[in-house]
């Protein structure tokens, strides 16, 4: 089966960790078919249609504004399609641009990959003999190209919250994001085990910077972009601004909003790549090709294995990582399967190859929800258990956020009922109580409070600090915040009532 996750849990993923349990008791709900315009390119094949439909019901039932999708098939032009609006309110088409998210990490694989073809770096190698400022906390266990490919480096997973999605003119230097991972405890030595960390494909983009003298994105588009065919690939901020990016979609207390389509340009290497649905179908048919592009040669037939070869068990999944790719089987069936997916604030994208097919599928969307990651991305695995001959199950309605969300305002709304309510005890007159009365109220405003105070600070830890945490999820966080606010107010009402109730004692 799929994961069902595009991912293993990450920091993002786990950032209101306390709440998910109430989301896992309740199944999704099914919804009917919708009826829609028909894709872009005009009437589909009938197998064709059939993937259309289910489409199309998934946009449905995800409330996603706008799709784009691409069937490959080796040496065949794509069947595309394109459906809904994009975030300025214009249809989506095939030249659509969208942001990919950690679709990102194979290209820079692919990148990396080409480099050891032509000798110019080891994947065996520690990465501080190109990059020897570099402190990743190993001690004396040296870190490889290898392991950042792989997301065997050590480092933790909360380390994506706190180097990654930095917007604006600082987003181009990535050497003050570097210096912070000097700061990182390890969770395991290097080459030991998965922990999928966005930080990995940070340092590969500057050493591929250190090892060609050039900027991630002019070797990146000379090296892969261009001779794959990419020609709408966006590798910058301003290549995005310039290209017309528009906005994602995500929901604001419960309402579907656009949000700014932004680009973290030394994150380009791990999640910031974007272009259109045919720019990401040029990527996979350089796999399908054995390292062909349509410009020219990317990889080696012998490189296209490597990285989509055995793989690194990924815990708590059946999958394995390759180097840059997700390697598993597509649900239902034994068809082997190579994905990746990948998602920024406000768009989500996932590109799956079955190499025994000679076929692929990409799919992006511009909307994104992090509690609500299974349900948007498996459009993708369907789409490819349609095409392995498997029907898959009919697309669900999304209810992790919105439980989060509900589950975090009951908190919040609780917390504030309750300073409300110490706060009118302590304006009234003073009642009498023993000394033993007046620690039992210290210390059970003591607990309610500091259990709502202490949480948040985990939670933001988890997260990777106050920014990621209102940048994935705005709503829930400050909820949380409000909540652990009144924890404080909690702490310090029940204290002054206790104080005056000790001393009124005689």
């Amino acid at each position: 089966m799929p994961p069902s996750r595009t991912h293993p849990p990450t920091a993002r993923h786990r950032i209101a960790a306390a709440f998910l349990l109430v989301t896992v008791l309740l199944a999704p709900l099914p919804v009917p078919a919708a009826a829609a315009s028909a894709p872009a390119g005009g009437t589909a094949e009938p197998g064709l249609a059939r993937i259309d439909r289910y489409v199309r019901n998934h946009m449905a039932a995800t409330g996603t504004p706008g799709l784009a999708y691409a069937i490959v098939d080796a040496g065949q032009e794509p069947h595309v399609a394109a459906l809904g609006h994009d975030g300025n309110g214009a249809p989506v088409t095939a030249d659509t641009p969208f942001l990919w998210g950690s679709v990102s990490k194979p290209v820079t694989a692919t990148a990396v990959l080409a480099l050891a073809e032509q000798g110019r770096l080891d994947l065996d190698q520690p990465v501080r003999d190109h990059l020897p400022d570099l402190d990743l906390g190993s001690g004396g266990d040296p870190v490889t190209v290898r392991d950042l490919l792989r997301h065997t480096s050590g480092l933790p997973a909360s380390t994506t919250g706190a180097i990654g999605d930095v917007y604006g003119p600082r987003s181009a230097d990535a050497t003050p994001r570097l210096a912070r991972l000097a700061e990182v405890t390890p969770v395991a030595p290097p080459g030991e085990r998965h922990v999928y960390t966005s930080a990995n494909y940070l340092i590969l983009g500057a050493l591929v910077e250190e090892v060609t003298g050039e900027p991630f994105a002019v070797h990146l588009r000379r090296a892969v972009l261009d001779p794959a065919g990419m020609t709408g690939a966006l590798a910058s901020a301003a290549e995005a601004r310039d290209g017309g990016l528009p906005p994602g979609h995500r929901s604001f207390f419960g309402v579907t909003r656009a949000v700014p389509a932004r680009v973290d340009d030394a994150g380009v290497a791990y999640g910031y790549l974007g272009g259109t649905v045919r720019d990401l179908a040029a990527f996979a048919s350089v796999y399908l090709a054995d390292g062909e592009g349509r410009n020219g040669r990317v990889l080696t037939p012998s490189s296209v294995r490597a990285a989509t070869g055995d793989g690194v068990p990924i815990p708590g999944s059946a999958n394995r990582y390759g180097l840059g790719w997700r390697i598993g089987v597509v649900g239902g069936t034994d068809v082997p399967m190579v994905f990746h997916g990948g998602s920024t604030p406000g768009h989500a994208a996932m590109l799956v190859l079955t190499p025994g097919s000679h076929r692929a599928v990409v799919v992006l969307q511009n909307r994104y929800q992090m509690m609500d990651d299974a349900q948007i991305q498996d459009v993708a695995f369907g789409i490819a258990r349609l095409l392995s001959g498997v029907q898959p199950d009919a697309p669900s309605v999304p209810r992790g956020h919105l439980l989060v969300l509900l589950a975090t305002a009951t908190g919040a709304v609780t917390a504030t009922a309750a300073v409300a309510w110490s706060g009118v005890r302590l304006l009234r007159r003073h009642r009498a109580m023993t000394r033993r009365r007046a620690a039992a109220t210290a210390a059970a405003h003591l607990l309610a409070g500091s259990a709502l105070a202490v949480a948040i600070p985990v939670y933001l830890s988890e997260a990777g600090g106050v920014r990621a945490a209102l940048l994935w999820l705005p709503d829930v966080t400050a909820l949380l915040l409000a909540a652990a606010a009144c924890g404080a107010g909690l702490v310090l009402l029940g204290t002054i009532r206790a104080w005056r109730a000790w001393r009124a004692v005689r």
